[in-house]
């Protein structure tokens, strides 16, 4: 009988695996040079990888940007910007530019932190300085309200030489980009590695990792500068990238499970699970002319090959499935 319901059981699991839409993306163009751990963000018209990590360690120097017009990567060298990973990128409308903080730097072999927030003018690629930033990390949340940018989280580590022995960071800053005020808020409910998005007043932080890979969902609300734990994810997820349309939360790949989809619907509190033909970790996502665009990053653990390869999904097509 006890081997009866067993069977029945590894069924049901089997089932329920097998139940999960598939998701396919199109192959586009695939970027210039294969990379993982960059920068990534979108404009009106372009896609953005700054940095990252190439070859045997290298770090990535200038930055890939994908022209949805000509549906190419080019490769653009920016002259005050040194060799650069793990950074954290966002683009600013209102600028038409892209903020660029925290990551490590190499300048000859010797690498460090950068603590200086850069705003590059796409419009001539030139460079502004906002000054040093207390608490920078690597791989930092970033998120944007109004005239705040908020930068969050993130992990240190002695160098790309060393063994990855990380300490993590549970610090909160918002920046106003109006009045140049910075100001510390209520530290995360934890010190780790994570990424989030603003909707309807509240910032939501999914997964990420503390030397445990997390599948808590936290939510702050800006109005009473309170963190309350949401009901998280069946399974830990990290090392994904992150996209957001409107009210829904799209998180593209994992450490170990790099064919995975999670969406989370913000008015709601919920998600659903996605396969997709896409396999990744530490790559891009972002949104662009209706489409998901999901490019470079690395095959899944304990696959090692960096990627180059860009893919995309109407986001229409991704949404009615969440439905």
């Amino acid at each position: 009988m006890k081997l009866i319901l067993t069977l029945l059981a590894s069924v049901v699991f089997s089932t329920f695996i097998h139940a999960q839409t598939m998701l396919k993306f199109e192959k586009v163009k695939s970027m210039k040079t294969p990379s993982y751990n960059f920068g990534y963000a979108a404009s009106n018209q372009d896609l953005y990888a700054m940095g990252g990590t190439q070859g045997m360690m290298e770090f990535g120097s200038g930055m890939q940007v994908y022209d949805s017009r000509t549906g190419k990567w080019i490769t653009v060298k920016l002259k005050d910007i040194p060799y650069t990973t793990t950074t954290s990128l966002l683009y600013l409308e209102e600028y038409d530019g892209l903020l660029m903080l925290g990551g490590s730097q190499l300048v000859g072999d010797a690498e460090s932190l950068m603590q200086e927030a850069r705003v590059i003018d796409l419009s001539n690629l030139t460079i502004k300085s906002l000054g040093n930033f207390p608490n920078a990390a690597k791989k930092m949340g970033l998120a944007k309200q109004g005239d705040f940018i908020y930068y969050f989280g993130g992990y240190l580590s002695k160098s790309r030489f060393s063994p990855p022995t990380y300490t993590f960071s549970n610090h909160f800053y918002s920046f106003n980009l109006k009045s140049g005020a910075l100001q510390e808020l209520a530290n995360l409910p934890m010190a780790m590695s994570t990424q989030g998005g603003i909707y309807d007043g509240n910032l939501y932080l999914f997964g990420g990792f503390d030397d445990r890979y997390l599948s808590e969902i936290w939510q702050f609300d800006f109005e009473t500068q309170v963190w309350k734990e949401l009901k998280g994810f069946k399974e830990p997820v990290s090392s994904y990238a992150l996209a957001q349309y409107e009210h829904y939360f799209i998180l593209v790949g994992d450490y170990s499970s790099g064919d995975q989809i999670l969406v989370y619907d913000a008015k709601k509190q919920e998600y659903k699970t996605f396969q997709s033909n896409v396999r990744m970790r530490n790559g891009g996502a972002a949104i662009l002319n209706g489409y998901l665009y999901v490019y470079g990053g690395q095959l899944p653990y304990p696959g090692k090959e960096q990627l180059q390869q860009t893919y995309r999904i109407s986001v229409s097509e991704l949404i009615d499935e969440m439905n």
